[in-house]
C-alpha cells in the first residue's frame, strides 16, 4: 500500500528499493558490477567538474544518438568531446555485457525482472483511487 504524505505520495525504502528482485550474484561478479558502476559515476562527475554546464541529460542524449548511430555534429559534437562519451559509452556497454553474462548463466532478463516485480508489487499494492485521502 503506497504511503501518502499530504496528497502526494511518499516515497517508502521498504516497500519500494527493499522489495525488487535484484539478481543473485557471486561475490566475484558483485564486485566486478561494483566497481565498473563506481567508474561510471567517477567518469560523469569527474566529467561534470570539468566542465560545470554539462549535465548528465545532455550526455545520455548524445549517448543515445551514439548507440543509435546517427551522426554527432554541432553542438552534440562539443558535449560528445566535453563528457568523453565515448569512454561513457564503453562503461555502459562493459555493464550490459555482465547483464548479459548473468541472463547466459540463467538469471533473469531485465523485462523478465521488471514482470516479476511488477507482479509482486501488484498483490501488494491497492488501486490509487483507495489510497488517497478526501
Amino acid at each position: 500500500m503506497p504511503r501518502w504524505l499530504g496528497n502526494d505520495p511518499r516515497y517508502t525504502k521498504s516497500r519500494c528499493f527493499a522489495s525488487f528482485p535484484f539478481p543473485n550474484l557471486t561475490d566475484d561478479q558483485r564486485t566486478h558490477l561494483r566497481a565498473l558502476a563506481e567508474e561510471l559515476d567517477a567518469h560523469r562527475k569527474r566529467q561534470q567538474a570539468a566542465h560545470p554546464k554539462l549535465t548528465l541529460t545532455q550526455m545520455y542524449n548524445v549517448l543515445e544518438k551514439l548507440w543509435s548511430s546517427d551522426t554527432i555534429e554541432g553542438k552534440d559534437k562539443y558535449i560528445y568531446d566535453q563528457g568523453l562519451i565515448g569512454i561513457l559509452r564503453d562503461l555502459h556497454d562493459q555493464i550490459a555485457a555482465v547483464r548479459a553474462a548473468l541472463s547466459e548463466m540463467g538469471e533473469a532478463t531485465p523485462e523478465q525482472i521488471a514482470r516479476r516485480f511488477l507482479r509482486a508489487r501488484s498483490s501488494t499494492v491497492e488501486p490509487l483511487s483507495e489510497s488517497v485521502a478526501a
